[in-house]
């Protein structure tokens, strides 16, 4: 039979109307209107996606894609189905993962993705792979519109299999406003993760914190390196597979703010990887110098102006990086361990920190601060983070009627606080406790006499 001539815009209203409204109908409310109007009879209804309509369908796409030009509309059509869906992941199912913004890599099955575009890849020669075409973030996007399809799933840091999303509840400004050192209490919800039960101070218990780098910072490097925030990268570097036929993706954006150490302080080795992405000659020169003994003088100085990855990677103008080989050039963002504060018996669901924000000359006379602890210093309530429980040194005695002497400096305080908190809940709950003595340190009593009020109440006991 000879395939009828369909117009594009006869075509694509039918195949609108009556396919792609009705499967986003379905994706939003898990059910399918039991009919729709005919188009030359609004009128009168007819079943959806009945065997006679898929046909239908069926039949005006194969029209509309096999005709001789210029009656062959597949790459209009192909471009109208990718807009589609793009406008439906942008009112749809973008909004709906507003709340998940802080959790940046996901797992693909590879497999799959692959079947649904295989028609790309035929249709686009330079479509080679998975990789290559999932460039976008909206296309990442799809992956979640079809989340059980592709067995998609977000995930906080797939390198780190012990860490847990968790909430920040509370943090209040323990030094005054005006003091040259910024003192704050962090606290976080951990009920129903894992770590629940293991995050009490006065157990040798502490919390590694994976900070995040300054949003700002990250822009202002991404536009410096020509990067597009919202291209997707694999990062098997960082995370590798855990289950066949997976894949681990994220944008750029993602990558350079949640994982890998941007801001951190080069060794030697890094120049060395680094020099043969250099195009022009005279910095590649340059770069590979700065690793030899008579440059050691130089690299000594750059570090103690603590030049950064991001300062070496803008220097060099010449340098061409695919962006998939950053994760094999700059370190991860490592924990940040800090002493708990509170006993998760006195304090259930929760876990309090003790910090001071860290900071330093370097030379040059610029002030630098501590990723982790700046981290935390502009972290506010409804904020997340990725942390795990993990050891400390700081343990209370088994025997409950020993007599504990204590002594610590400004954030040291920190365990004996929890150690204050757990006695309390004991003898609250009917325990014979000996007493505690705690000697405390601080350069100042009216700005470092941390949770002053309490230890006072406690003394008052």
């Amino acid at each position: 039979s000879i395939a009828s001539i369909v117009p594009l815009e006869d075509g694509w209203e039918k195949i609108k109307n009556e396919g792609i409204k009705v499967l986003e109908e379905f994706l939003d409310s898990g059910s399918i209107r039991s009919s729709v109007p005919q188009n030359n009879d609004p009128a009168k209804p007819r079943n959806v996606f009945s065997k006679a309509n898929y046909a239908e369908l069926y039949t005006t796409v194969y029209n509309m894609c096999t005709q001789r030009t210029p009656n062959n509309w597949s790459e209009q059509l192909y471009r109208r189905y990718g807009e589609a869906m793009s406008d439906y992941v942008q009112r749809q199912v973008l909004p709906a993962l507003k709340d998940k913004s802080d959790i940046a890599l996901m797992k693909v099955e590879a497999q799959k993705a692959a079947m649904v575009f295989k028609h790309q890849e035929q249709s686009k020669a330079s479509a080679k792979s998975l990789n290559a075409d999932v460039t976008k973030v909206g296309d990442l996007s799809k992956f979640m519109a079809f989340a059980p399809q592709y067995k998609a799933k977000l995930m906080a840091r797939p390198d780190v299999a012990e860490g847990e999303l968790i909430r920040v509840t509370d943090w209040k400004l323990l030094t005054p406003p005006d003091y040259d050192r910024t003192g704050f209490h962090v606290e976080v919800d951990v009920r129903g993760t894992n770590m629940e039960k293991l995050v009490n101070g006065s157990q040798g218990k502490a919390l590694s914190v994976y900070s995040t780098n300054d949003a700002a910072k990250v822009t202002e490097f991404l536009k410096a390196m020509n990067l597009d925030p919202d291209a997707i990268v694999s990062v098997e570097e960082i995370a590798p597979q855990s289950e066949e036929g997976m894949v681990v993706l994220t944008t750029a954006y993602k990558l350079f703010t949640q994982y890998l150490d941007l801001f951190g302080k080069p060794t030697r080795e890094f120049l060395k990887k680094l020099f043969p992405f250099a195009v022009d000659v005279m910095e590649k020169v340059a770069i590979a110098e700065l690793t030899l003994d008579r440059k050691t003088e130089e690299f000594l100085d750059r570090q103690a102006r603590a030049t950064t990855f991001a300062d070496y990677l803008v220097e060099f103008k010449s340098l061409k990086i695919p962006l998939d080989k950053y994760s094999e050039l700059i370190p991860t963002i490592k924990q940040r361990v800090y002493s708990i504060c509170s006993s998760s018996d006195y304090r259930p669901g929760t876990c309090q920190l003790l910090v001071v924000r860290e900071d330093w000359q370097a030379k040059g006379g610029e002030t630098k601060f501590g990723l982790a602890s700046s981290f935390l210093t502009f972290i506010r309530p409804g904020s997340v983070c990725v942390a795990h429980s993990t050891h400390s040194v700081m343990e209370m005695p088994e025997d409950k009627a020993a007599h504990v002497f204590m002594a610590g400096l400004g954030t040291g305080l920190a365990p004996f606080r929890a150690f204050v908190e757990q006695r309390k809940f004991e003898k609250a709950g009917g325990t014979k406790v000996g007493p505690l003595t705690l000697f405390f340190g601080g350069r100042h009593a009216k700005a470092e006499y941390y949770y002053r009020d309490e230890f006072e109440a406690y003394e008052a006991e």
